[in-house]
């Protein structure tokens, strides 16, 4: 299996796993078989059950979450506009 077959099979357990919604937030790359997810989830939960289902995916060496937890009531609150704008 090599890196782009990894990061597919990843993404795909992510969404049925993790939640679709969760998934588009999340950003999935694969060198030689060191995952890194980055992006933003809303909660540890969800950070912690990414990286596990990271780990599960066949030829992973290992995974470096880089995952930010951000609550989506915070986000909202800001200043009405994304979260990447305040």
């Amino acid at each position: 299996m090599n890196d782009l077959e990894i990061t597919t099979q990843l993404k795909s357990k992510l969404a049925s796993d993790v939640g679709v919604s969760s998934v588009t937030d999340i950003s999935v790359n694969s060198t030689n078989g060191v995952v890194t997810l980055s992006g933003q989830v809303d909660s540890a939960e969800a950070k912690a059950k990414a990286e596990g289902v990271a780990k599960a995916v066949p030829k992973v060496v290992r995974v470096v979450n880089n995952l930010q937890v951000v609550s989506k009531k915070v986000a909202a609150a800001c200043c009405g506009q994304s979260s990447s704008y305040c």
